[in-house]
């Protein structure tokens, strides 16, 4: 496939400036759209491919109208495709430009120290993720991604919200049994869509390739993933559970939908986030009994000390949990970005005050 040289004109509006990424699935540059305010956007070349006369025609016009129903779409975390056409063999998809850094690019920093994202992190992108393919999968027709991976992923700069990219290979699900060319990226498509049969829990299984490689750094062969436990030390195991049955070979073995598997995920960080925010309980100091006719030693000034710190322990606990569930998620939910609140009520034991017996008065003189 031929590199668009910079300073070409395509369409005679788009002027060609730099490539931003190239693999096996075509190129995107970033251009000028001279009859769009000089605005910038994201061209994507598609993969060329050598077919005859009639052929591309059928392609040419299956394209076309994918490509409508794509323009159709409307999420924030989709960027709004403008404008498809062909010159020649090649095909090009323009999109808004979204500026920030994708995940294979946090990532690579992470593995510079040692390490792979953290998996609190990876729950939240994945949350997001989750809410775009709810909206994809929920069209009439479906529509699947077919090509989750961290690359495809990007974090906005300024906002921090996720934004899921590279709809060129998107298709929309006929709902029944058809045979399509493979395609994707194979450490993270599932045994199904490499034999052409794509299905919307074949988006469940990419995006649970891409939670295990963010959260163990590792990228592992295709269809050998191992459970992410035996390559994440420390991680969840509950996390891990939920990421495991989203890579089960069989997809009837995977979660039902992607609402399902969102749910599990929402659940196990608020799950999360409830442990964290478990406050401090004091005991209370026991009162010392006085006798009758005993003499009364001096009032300890510690039970005192005692009682205030125990408030004070038990305020700070309770702002600190008043202040995990007020704090905005970066996460973006269906409800409008959000994250529900937790529903248990923070508790804390206060230390009451002791009560301490007055000093009897000291006799005055004769």
């Amino acid at each position: 496939m031929g590199i668009v040289a910079n300073g070409t004109l395509l369409q005679g509006r788009y002027e060609i400036v730099r490539v931003i990424s190239s693999g096996g699935m075509g190129v995107v540059y970033e251009a000028v759209d001279y009859e769009g305010n000089g605005q910038r956007c994201a061209v994507k070349q598609l993969l060329e491919q050598d077919l005859d006369e009639t052929s591309l025609r059928l392609l040419r016009r299956k394209f076309d109208d994918e490509m409508r129903f794509l323009a159709a779409l409307r999420h924030d975390g989709i960027p709004r495709l403008r404008d498809h056409f062909t010159e020649g063999a090649r095909q090009f998809i323009v999109m808004d430009l979204v500026e920030g850094s994708t995940l294979d690019q946090e990532l690579e920093r992470a593995q510079a120290e040692g390490r792979g994202m953290l998996a609190e992190q990876v729950a939240d992108d994945a949350i997001e993720i989750l809410d775009i393919l709810v909206y994809l999968h929920s069209r009439v027709p479906p529509v699947l991604h077919r090509d989750i991976k961290p690359a495809n992923i990007v974090r906005e700069r300024g906002s921090g919200r996720i934004k899921l990219l590279d709809f060129g290979i998107a298709r929309v699900h006929e709902g029944r049994a058809t045979t399509h060319t493979q395609l994707g990226t194979l450490s993270y498509a599932p045994l199904e869509q490499i034999q052409g049969h794509a299905e919307p829990r074949s988006d469940i299984y990419a995006l649970g390739a891409t939670m295990h490689h963010l959260i163990s750094g590792v990228e592992s062969p295709p269809l050998a993933l191992k459970p992410l436990q035996r390559v994440a030390q420390g991680v969840d195991g509950d996390l891990a559970a939920i990421v495991n049955r989203a890579l089960e070979s069989a997809p009837i073995d995977r979660y039902e939908s992607v609402v399902a598997m969102r749910h599990a995920l929402v659940q196990w960080r608020d799950q999360q986030a409830g442990a964290a925010a478990q406050p401090l309980a004091v005991s209370p100091p026991q009162a010392t009994a006085v006798l009758p006719g005993a003499s009364q030693p001096a009032p300890s000034k510690a039970p005192r000390y005692a009682a205030v710190g125990a408030v004070t322990i038990g305020l700070a606990a309770t702002l600190a949990y008043a202040s995990s569930w007020m704090a905005p998620s970066s996460s973006s939910l269906l409800s409008g970005g959000k994250r529900p609140p937790v529903t248990a009520s923070p508790s804390a034991t206060v230390a009451a005050p002791v009560a301490v017996a007055p000093r009897p008065a000291a006799p005055s003189g004769t």
